[in-house]
């Protein structure tokens, strides 16, 4: 049997809300959720490019390549393991936290693919 993790109470105007009844402790008593656009609270943007041929162990940059989503790195990237040493100018670097997500996949599940960048100025291809 299924049990719902959100109910439907109703605020001052008989409106239906949308309350969580399990919640962090710091978001008890929070109230109901605010349905958001998700673009009206992150921002999208598409790598560049970084060829097999654009890596080497010896570079400078750390590099996330978009075929290394897949085979290398899992919900959180802890350490980088290319390196390239295309100039910055071409490349696409990251901010701390950026969520990178595969623009496409052989499958849903690997378009559904993401992972938490977590320091600032990682290149990230395409």
């Amino acid at each position: 049997m299924m049990t719902k993790s959100k109910s439907a109470d109703k605020n001052d105007d008989g409106n239906s809300t949308l309350v969580p009844k399990l919640r962090f402790p710091e978001f008890q008593g929070a109230g109901e959720w605010e349905e958001k656009q998700l673009g009206d609270v992150a921002s999208f943007f598409k790598g560049k490019g970084i060829s097999k041929a654009d890596v080497s162990p010896n570079a400078y940059s750390p590099c996330i390549r978009y075929g290394e989503l897949y085979t290398r790195y899992s919900e959180v990237v802890d350490d980088v393991y290319s390196k390239t040493d295309v100039a910055d100018a071409d490349l696409f670097l990251s901010q701390r936290h950026d969520v990178i997500i595969p623009a496409s996949g052989e499958t849903k599940l690997d378009i559904a693919k993401a992972s938490c960048v977590m320091w600032d100025n990682i290149a990230l291809g395409s």
